[in-house]
C-alpha cells in the first residue's frame, strides 16, 4: 500500500511543480523533489573543487546513488593517494562502484572493522 501511495504523490507532485525547475524522483522507500539538474554527483563534485580528501568510503542502494558513483570515479585522480577512495554499492546489482557488499549487516561489520 506504501508504494502505491508514494506512487500517487510523486505523480501529484510532478503535476503540480511542473511550471518549476523542479525533478521528482520516487526512489526505493521515498519520493525526492530537488531542483532540476542538482543530484548527488554535483554535490560531490563542488566539494571536490572546494577542498582535497585523504580518504573517502562512499556507500549506496539507490538508482539515485549512481551520480555519486560516477562523479567520485571522476575525481579518483584528485585523491592523494588514489587508492583511498572505496564505493560500494549494497546489493548485488549494476552499478558503478567499485565493489558491491550483500547487506546491511556487511554493511556494519565493514565500518566496524574501521574503528
Amino acid at each position: 500500500f506504501g508504494s502505491l501511495q508514494a506512487k500517487e504523490l510523486a505523480d501529484h507532485l510532478e503535476k503540480v511543480l511542473a511550471p518549476f525547475p523542479v525533478s521528482v524522483i520516487a526512489g526505493k522507500g521515498y519520493v525526492e523533489a530537488r531542483h532540476r539538474g542538482v543530484n548527488k554527483g554535483e554535490m560531490v563534485s563542488k566539494l571536490f573543487r572546494r577542498q582535497a580528501y585523504d580518504f573517502v568510503l562512499c556507500l549506496g542502494d539507490d538508482v539515485a546513488d549512481e551520480p555519486m558513483f560516477e562523479a567520485l570515479a571522476r575525481h579518483r585522480d584528485t585523491m592523494r593517494p588514489p587508492e583511498h577512495l572505496f564505493t560500494a554499492v549494497v546489493g548485488c546489482k549494476p552499478s558503478s562502484a567499485q565493489a558491491f557488499v550483500d547487506d546491511v549487516a556487511e554493511v556494519e561489520s565493514l565500518l566496524a572493522s574501521l574503528r
